[in-house]
């Protein structure tokens, strides 16, 4: 083995309290206890468990020893696996070798337990390339009675990982940038680890930043010319380079442009044709959300049909020998329809409803209907941006309805609440009796002691708590009607 290895002996130790008349016992087994392969990159931490399959008859204790490599990897910290509940307790101990030694006190785990005894924090302290083989042996299982078994092994390998290089994860401006004679500039990014910075232009470099996770650079005396803005990152771990094309000219002008609104808004499905007219010579070019269109090169005029919801950005380039012209549009494409859901729940204990109806209307003109399901959701999908009712309606169930404005592309969250009827004292239970129930309520209402609410109108006449609702509460708490 290489001399660098360490040999670290990790005893766990499970005592168990015998509550029953002890009885011969077969020997503890189980199928396997295992360290899955792993890998992590150097000054990092993992947690390694080591885990036991299939425990029989009455597993109590384990006892093995775990060899792994201290160049590589640095013991932390021990702490109970799963198979342990808060009622277990752990005690650990470094012996003279390095040795650890831990206690757990719990009960004998139930035959076919699967599940990891302790979990093994490290540090890894190896390099790059570097392996740590993470072997289990010696290993024996206790039942209560002490009597010993044992079971297989399966080791191991812990990788130090080499790390990724350094990835510029934002910059601004996008490129290509345009300015005029003279202008400043700023360009700035920042990159997901710490690297040294080189700022160049045209290859020359210009500015340098060390140890460092953003960066900036400003030129403040830009002159005429096409210049290669590079800002090139780098670490040990490798290189990322962000590339802007910075273009200084004395450019064509565009005259005129349609359309002149430049962040028009129009629906999804619709159509705009978009020209312009230039004073100078150039090459064209279009862009849609920053993709060149090849079937638009040397054309003025470019029409397109937008058939996704969003921000779209239109660019139209021109370039000669004088410079560039620049013209965008940021259209605005609306998305017609819009969503409804929600979920329909009890007021008693704001649990959902299924089977509730839910109807979707508009001016008394049913636009769509569903049915709630277990959970006592409900979903109206590709609604017509308007306004509109919704009512959700069940048997035994006052109904509840509302208004909803549904939005492009938004899904409206419109929740109802059902009071069950009957249920005065909103307990869940419809014409319960007895001090502070649905009879004694209605019966102060119709006295005038206390003033009711629509609930109280079992007979939908529109009088509240009138004699014939207190008779329906009367009969529904005998049991001869059912109120719905």
């Amino acid at each position: 083995m290489d001399s660098r290895r360490i040999k670290t002996a990790l005893v766990v130790i499970f005592s168990v309290f015998a509550v029953t008349t002890l009885l011969a016992l077969a020997q503890p087994t189980a199928t396997k206890l295992y360290v899955e392969d792993a890998s992590g990159y150097k000054n990092t931490t993992i947690s390694l468990p080591v885990n036991i399959v299939d425990t029989q008859n009455g597993v109590a204790g384990i006892e093995f020893e775990l060899v792994y490599n201290k160049s590589v990897l640095n013991l932390t910290q021990i702490r109970k696996g799963d198979l342990f509940d808060d009622s277990s307790s752990m005690l650990d101990k470094k012996g003279e070798q390095g040795d650890y030694t831990i206690l757990v006190t719990g009960y004998s785990l139930t035959d076919g337990s699967n599940g990891s005894i302790v979990v093994c924090d490290f540090s890894i302290t190896g390099e790059p390339g570097e392996t740590s083989l993470v072997n289990l042996s010696n290993i024996n299982l206790y039942n209560k009675m002490g009597e010993t078994g044992t079971a297989s092994a399966n080791n191991g390998t812990f990788t130090v990982l080499t790390p990724l290089a350094p990835n510029i994860n934002s910059f601004v401006p996008l490129s290509p940038v345009e300015d005029i004679v003279g202008s400043r500039r700023v360009f700035n990014l920042s990159v997901n680890q710490t690297v040294n910075v080189s700022w160049r232009i045209n290859g020359t470099e210009v500015q340098t930043n060390t140890s460092v996770t953003e960066s900036s650079y400003t030129n403040a005396s830009a002159v005429i010319g096409t210049w290669n803005v590079s800002a090139i990152v780098m670490n040990q771990n490798g290189t990322d380079i962000q590339t802007w094309i910075w273009y200084v000219p004395v450019p064509p002008n565009v005259t005129s442009f349609a359309p002149a609104n430049t962040t028009p808004s129009q629906d999804e499905g619709t159509t705009n044709t978009f020209n312009v007219t230039i004073d100078q010579v150039v090459s064209n070019a279009w862009y849609l959300n920053g993709n060149q269109q090849p079937e638009t090169s040397q054309s003025f005029t470019h029409t397109w049909t937008y058939t996704d919801a969003g921000v779209h950005n239109i660019t139209y380039v021109s370039v000669n020998v004088n410079g560039t012209a620049i013209k965008t549009w940021m259209v605005t494409v609306i998305d017609i329809y819009g969503s409804i859901s929600g979920i329909i729940t009890n007021t008693c204990n704001e649990t959902g409803i299924a089977g509730v109806a839910v109807n979707l209307t508009q001016n008394g003109t049913s636009i769509n209907s569903t049915v709630t399901d277990s959970s006592g959701s409900y979903t109206f999908t590709d609604i017509p941006l308007d306004t509109y009712n919704v009512t959700a309606s069940k048997i035994r169930f006052w109904s509840n309805s509302t208004s909803v404005t549904v939005n492009s592309g938004a899904c409206i969250i419109t929740n109802l609440t059902l009071w069950l009827k009957g249920d005065l004292n909103n307990n869940g239970i419809s014409a319960d009796g007895g001090d502070g129930g649905d009879v004694t309520a209605m019966w102060s209402a119709w006295r005038g002691e206390i003033t009711p609410d629509y609930r109280f109108d079992l007979n939908n006449n529109d009088e509240l708590a009138d004699g014939g609702d207190v008779t329906a509460i009367l009969s529904a708490w005998r049991g001869e009607i059912i109120l719905e």
